[in-house]
């Protein structure tokens, strides 16, 4: 008999080249074989043996109806599923309640009685057979209730794979000992137990108030079980109790009396809204939406979402462009579930439209001429002059002005026709602007000294009367009106930091902040301000004057404003063409040359950017913010920038949260939903599905065909982060003697990725979203024994972040003493005051919040840990209120390096935690299908700026896909909070042991399927 193995080495195994296909189209995979499909061979392989595991349930259901085995699908349902009771009634609905339904129930390991009965129903009349669900009338008593459910009833992990077929499989992959790495959390039980101990001994009854006693109810004569027909005879199949035989009722019902079973209950389902949000330095006060979407809960389980900020570059351009030509984002969800087909999650993703970093659409005052349409002669262009100015770093923008010999513009010219160097380099630059249409600011004074024909209604009316003027001059024109306070100056500062072409400001006079002089050259080079002094007097305007020159309207009369306004646009030269682009060269001076290609005519300018302070971010975004909502419920995370919550609306600038936007844009983040987290062999064979989904963009490049890899790149892929493995994993031991534990909502997670590119540095950040709800039955059934068990259990996954991450609360506050909010919060000690001088998390979110928190006596540290007071579920929370952990790696984008080669060399320095999704080397996903399109409908529209060799294009791109399929290191590490065994089956794969080897295998930086281009 063939020795036996362990589930570590299959796991290290599944992961040999696989790491960076998870989230990337980087296929790492090293073999002996000279065969370029052999991986995939391996990897389809494995994932038959993984279906037939003995915790594959819905592989197993499958190879059983197929079988046409009665007994055999009666003992898989009864031994093979965890009974879970409801929370409060224990099994008081026991003959009709479904709390995830049954494909879920497969997915995950737990069901219902009655799912229970309805999956072995459901199996026997797919195999062709006549079933239905019966309720059995028992005599189970109370305690042989409790036995039944109080005991572990899960299958292993134990795929039919033999030492020989391991073998061979490790010898294809090219596979070593020396990468990657599973390991379980050491004394896990001993120290979940002193948390929980330490934490409940803090709390009063009153504390636990909202915990459900269990009732023990239980209908003994409505019992779930089943009854077929095999052969015209009747069969029963009993599945409540474990202990009764295959054929058999209840030994307790001696008539064997049954009757047919109600109708199923149904699910609760929920529609769930996601959006995206965004905050900018100039209207920090209001958000605004990027992108919104509402789905089904049951179409979200099981499933994963990413939040893409889609680079609009195709596949070509990546291969020759660097990280700083990326100026647009085009925002997504992109939905992902692996037994749904693509037109599925087509129609369940999302596509926003494509922004600047300012948050602008980047096709608002683009006009797209008709086919028919006539263009610009450019043979007419007899001079040419241009305007530089440097925006918010990194932004330039240059405002173009060809005319012919009359002086007159020459309209209907595409950015195609100019060329633009920067200090000697290409700039691929964006068309903001092909036609006339000033942008006007209006800022109005809200203070009550102002006469009321500017305040409320009057200012409204105004500001919709002076658009109208303005369209009749201009009908692309922009008139953006905007609500201040007397805070003149600060106003002012933000208004000369945007794109606008002209301010319009109605105030009194009355001013209640400082001028700062350091940012005197801001208020003389921006936009030109005029103030309408709208009692036309001079008694505070002079004061004004005394810092800055403006200029002033007597607007006590407001049809004579509007004329005085109309003559002043009348004067203006507003800019035909507008084109910006990005210089992340901050320090040093811009030669900027703009040349016309089909003549010989140019113009050069001058520019340098202001000194770097935080007053000065234009209109940047300064926060990104996602949110998932239903019914009442609101869980809002800040994805990047400025917490707004945190700070209570108080928005002090900074430089930091502009950069730290930026950054996100430039990786992602993904949400992903479970019930429960699906079994081991499940989440592999997901895993393996997904570097299989890269298949045919590997397999042409093998055979040099760039134009098919190319169109597979662009058309999508699946994927996996290999970080879910670890982290989405089930509860462990959550079925003992003495007690269930089960969500009771749904589990979901929120998973970031921020390469560094200001700081030196990238992220990886985990958050468990408060969506589960855990909650415990126990065999004692008091508040207290249910909220200890809970408490006691999800600490599990603190100890995971413990494990995981390099940040964590667990951590953070180990050493140190822990005081409950609501036995201290009136203390003199953590008087308002005092809290004021802390970190603002104590003030602003455990006290604000005031939940059932338990934070560091001394206030020194910033996490703390939380417990629902309606579940007892626990919590490790970060001080930017996230639940879960960090982690970072000194790895840092590059401004000049193509865009794929840079994102390759940070995604081997986070060790393929996660996905970069939408970027250089990152196979799009399924929502890319419409993105892509979208990429090259926006490129013809404002005709971007590509400068590049086409002689040297094609080489480009193929080197870029040869390094795409090559040296990146390879490494999957998994933590796991359950103790694995060594398990007795023999010639399978059971145990640690095994479990470790095949982690080992998943990963390997010694080998490339091809010699790597860059060697």
């Amino acid at each position: 008999m063939e020795s036996k193995f362990n589930r570590r080495e299959f796991i290290e195994l599944v992961g040999v080249g696989s790491a960076g296909l998870s989230f990337s189209p980087l296929l790492l995979s090293s073999c002996e074989s000279n065969d370029p499909s052999m991986p995939f061979g391996v990897w389809k392989e494995m994932i038959a043996a993984l279906e037939q595991s003995p915790d594959h349930l819905l592989g197993r259901k499958k190879a059983l109806v197929a079988a046409k085995d009665p007994k055999a699908m009666v003992e898989f349902v009864r031994d093979s599923l965890q009974m879970i009771p409801e929370i409060g009634q224990f099994l008081h609905q026991a003959n009709r309640m479904s709390m995830y339904g049954t494909e879920v129930a497969l997915r995950c390991g737990l069901a219902t009685p009655r799912e229970k009965a309805e999956i072995l129903k459901d199996m026997l009349t797919e195999a062709g057979f006549e079933a239905r669900v019966v309720l059995e009338a028992t005599e189970i008593t109370e305690e042989d209730v409790k036995n039944i459910v109080f005991r572990t009833n899960r299958a292993e992990f134990a795929p039919p794979i033999s030492k020989k077929q391991l073998k061979k499989w490790k010898k294809l992959l090219g596979a070593n000992n020396g990468s990657g790495s599973a390991h379980e959390i050491s004394e896990l039980d001993e120290k979940c137990t002193s948390l929980a101990d330490n934490l409940i001994s803090q709390l009063t009854d009153k504390n636990v108030s909202s915990i459900k006693p269990n009732s023990f109810r239980f209908h003994k004569n409505e019992v779930p079980s089943v009854v077929y027909v095999q052969g015209g005879v009747e069969h029963y199949a009993h599945v409540f109790d474990p202990e009764v035989a295959v054929g058999q009722l209840h030994p307790s019902n001696k008539d064997k009396k049954f009757k047919n079973a109600p109708k199923l209950s149904e699910v609760r389902e929920e529609d769930i809204k996601i959006s995206l949000t965004y905050r900018t330095a100039i209207d920090f006060w209001e958000e605004k939406e990027l992108l919104s979407g509402t789905w089904k809960l049951s179409d979200l389980m099981g499933s994963t979402m990413q939040i893409l900020f889609m680079k609009n570059m195709d596949f070509t351009q990546q291969a020759t462009k660097s990280i700083s030509d990326i100026s647009t984002f085009t925002p997504c969800f992109a939905y992902q579930k692996f037994d749904k087909d693509l037109s599925f999650m087509e129609e369940r993703s999302l596509v926003g439209k494509p922004i600047t970093l300012e948050g602008k659409e980047i096709l608002k005052n683009v006009v797209v001429k008709e086919e028919s349409g006539k263009l610009g002669d450019v043979s007419q262009v007899e001079t040419f002059e241009v305007k530089a100015t440097a925006m918010a770093f990194p932004k330039v923008k240059l405002e173009l002005y060809p005319k012919d010999r009359s002086g007159t513009i020459v309209e209907g010219l595409s950015a195609a026709n100019f060329k633009i160097t920067d200090n000697g380099k290409a700039v691929t630059g964006w068309l903001e602007q092909n036609v006339f249409s000033p942008k006007i600011m209006l800022l109005y004074d809200t203070s009550l000294s102002m006469p009321s024909e500017y305040r409320g209604e009057g200012a409204k009316e105004f500001a919709a009367s002076l658009e109208a003027m303005v369209k009749e001059m201009y009908p692309h024109a922009m008139v953006i009106s905007k609500a201040t306070t007397s805070n003149i100056y600060t106003s002012l500062l933000k208004a000369k930091q945007s794109s606008s072409d002209l301010i319009l400001y109605a105030t009194d006079g009355h001013n209640d902040d400082q001028f700062q002089a350091e940012y005197k050259d801001v208020y003389e080079t921006g936009p030109p301000a005029i103030l309408l002094n709208v009692f036309n007097v001079d008694t505070f305007y002079k004061h004004l004057r005394e810092n800055f020159d403006f200029n002033e309207i007597p607007a006590d009369d407001q049809e004579k404003t509007k004329e005085k306004i109309r003559n002043i646009i009348g004067d203006m030269t507003f800019p035909p063409y507008v084109l910006t682009y990005h210089s992340f060269e901050e320090a040093t001076e811009h030669r900027i040359n703009v040349s016309i290609k089909e003549k010989e005519l140019s113009d050069k300018a001058t520019l340098k950017f202001p000194e770097q302070n935080d007053l000065y971010l234009g209109e940047r975004i300064i926060g990104l913010y996602v949110e998932m909502s239903w019914r009442s419920t609101k869980i809002k995370r800040t994805l990047a920038g400025w917490d707004n919550y945190l700070d209570v609306n108080r928005f002090t600038p900074s430089r930091k949260y502009i950069d730290d936007v930026h950054e996100m844009m430039l990786g992602g983040g993904l949400l992903a939903f479970e019930r429960e987290a699906p079994t081991l062999s499940v989440r592999l064979t997901e895993y393996l599905k997904s570097m299989i989904s890269n298949e045919d963009w590997f397999m042409a490049q093998q055979q040099n065909d760039t134009k098919k890899a190319v169109e597979a790149l662009e058309k999508g892929s699946l994927g996996y982060p290999p970080l879910l493995l670890t982290m989405m994993q089930p509860l462990s031991n959550h079925a003992t003697e003495q007690s269930v534990t089960y969500p009771t909502q749904f589990r979901s997670c929120l998973l970031r990725m921020k390469p560094g590119y200001y700081e030196d540095k990238t992220k990886i950040l985990f958050d468990y979203l408060p969506t589960a709800k855990y909650a415990s039955v126990t065999r004692k059934g008091t508040k207290r024994e249910n909220l200890y068990e809970t408490i006691k259990k999800t600490a599990q996954f603190a100890f995971l972040e413990e494990a995981v991450f390099d940040e964590s609360a667990v951590k953070q506050l180990q050493g140190h003493e822990l005081v409950c909010l609501h036995n201290v919060r009136n203390n003199p000690e953590y008087h308002y005051h005092i809290l004021k001088q802390k970190d603002k998390v104590f003030q602003h979110r455990i006290f604000r919040e005031n939940q059932l928190s338990f934070f560091d006596k001394e206030m020194n540290v910033s996490s703390y840990y939380e417990i629902d007071r309606n579940t007892g579920e626990l919590r490790g929370i970060l001080p930017d209120g996230s639940g879960g952990g960090s982690s970072s790696t000194a790895e840092q984008l590059l401004a000049l390096k193509n865009v794929i080669d840079e994102y390759k060399k940070v995604l081997a320095g986070v060790q393929l935690m996660m996905m970069i999704p939408g970027a250089a080397t990152s196979a799009a996903p399924i929502v890319a299908l419409y993105s892509m399109t979208l990429v090259k409908l926006y490129a013809f529209a404002t005709e971007a700026i590509i400068v590049m060799n086409p002689d040297k294009l094609e080489g480009q791109v193929n080197m870029a896909l040869k390094e795409l399929a090559c040296n990146v290191y390879k490494s999957i590490i998994m933590t796991f909070i359950g103790k694995m065994g060594a398990g007795k089956a023999q010639g399978v794969i059971t145990g640690m042991d095994g479990l470790e080897n095949l982690i080992n295998m998943m990963g390997d930086d010694e080998f490339s399927f091809l010699p790597c281009p860059s060697a």
